[in-house]
């Protein structure tokens, strides 16, 4: 095996999706196997091919099968790997979501878990004798309170900014050009998660769309497959009752394969089927959540994650196409026209 990053990631920012090793997951692989669905009790599964295989075989969609253990003891392998993720916090997205967990944070209540005590009196003695001083004392002009009228309705960097014009008292300014510095800084934080959230989201639009094309062209070799055995079993069955008792045991045993052959891939199509409409549902949640993203900022990165597809090779073709059918899709969804956005129309822009 060759070290991880040599090349270049996925729009996801994965390394080594493909080849190098193969990838250990969790998540069972359906496909029935001598009656047995692929994935039970007594073995894994490892997806993406890896050095030692053909090249037929290094792709994302190929999943197999791995024992953890054989005769000879514990199973091992110099062309298989894992994958460690950390889960991060969902990035803040919008100035509404900023201002949700903002609320949230004002109805909270400092909670005393100290018990009542003679430093409670103490405080409150203390708060009274200051609040007593306030009155007996002039307060002091901080801001210039013609200038200040109307505060109320600007944004917070504004709000700082009339602050700062309207300062009155020195020291008052100080924090206020420091207050002015820390929301700057949230602002630019801010757009960074928003930026994030939206490339992500594109990202993951463009990898359903592709999963899509992966899946139904399995399905349809499954569907291949079965017809190769079907069509097997119609030549078996012009054999004469002479041919066939030459070597009855054979002849049964080639039949019975083909059968569960046509059996296991029939199927298999099913399950690629079944597993295709999962995937479109989820491709139409990842649309609906442009609902919330600036149009003209989706399509500046967008722009961006389409100059990093570079090459002719197959996968760099596909992906070019997946981003034509994501491209079509967010504008009909933007304009209502979401009845258009079927699988029928991805798996046609596939071809």
């Amino acid at each position: 095996p060759g070290k991880i990053g040599r090349w270049k990631p996925n729009p996801l920012g994965l390394y080594d999706t493909v080849g190098n090793v193969s990838e250990m997951v969790s998540s069972p692989f359906r496909m029935i196997k001598h009656k047995r669905v692929h994935g039970a009790a007594g073995g894994f599964v490892a997806k993406g091919g890896s050095f030692s295989q053909e090249y037929d075989l290094i792709t994302p969609g190929y999943r197999f099968e791995r024992s953890l253990v054989y005769a000879d003891g514990p199973a091992k392998s110099n062309d298989l790997g894992f994958r460690l993720v950390v889960a991060a916090p969902e990035a803040v997205s919008s100035v509404g979501k900023q201002k949700e967990i903002n609320q949230s944070f004002s109805v909270l209540k400092l909670v005393d878990f100290g018990g009542p005590g003679q430093g409670d009196k103490d405080q409150g003695d203390k708060d009274q004798a200051d609040k007593d001083q306030a009155k007996r004392t002039p307060a002091k002009k901080m801001v210039d309170e013609e200038k200040f009228n109307g505060i109320q309705d600007k944004l917070p960097l504004e709000k700082i900014n009339v602050l700062l014009e309207t300062a009155v008292d020195p020291d008052q300014a100080a924090l206020f050009e420091s207050l002015r510095a820390d929301i700057q800084g949230l602002n630019f934080n801010q757009k960074q998660s928003a930026e994030t959230a939206i490339k992500t989201n594109c990202r993951n639009l463009l990898f359903m769309v592709y999963s899509i094309y992966n899946t139904e062209k399995r399905r349809l070799d499954a569907l291949a497959n079965a017809e190769v055995s079907k069509a097997m079993l119609a030549e078996l069955a012009t054999f004469s009752q002479a041919e066939r008792d030459r070597d009855k045991e054979q002849y049964q045993t080639v039949t019975e394969n083909h059968q569960r052959y046509v059996e296991q891939n029939l199927k298999l199509a099913q399950d690629f089927e079944e597993a295709m409409v999962k995937e479109f549902h989820h491709y139409l949640e990842l649309l609906s959540k442009h609902d919330g993203f600036d149009s003209l900022e989706v399509n500046s990165l967008m722009l961006l994650i389409f100059q990093d597809i570079k090459g002719d090779d197959f996968y760099a073709t596909t992906m070019r196409r997946a981003f034509q059918q994501v491209n079509t899709d967010l504008g009909n969804w933007r304009m209502g026209k979401r009845d258009l956005i079927t699988v029928e129309a991805i798996l046609k822009n596939s071809i």
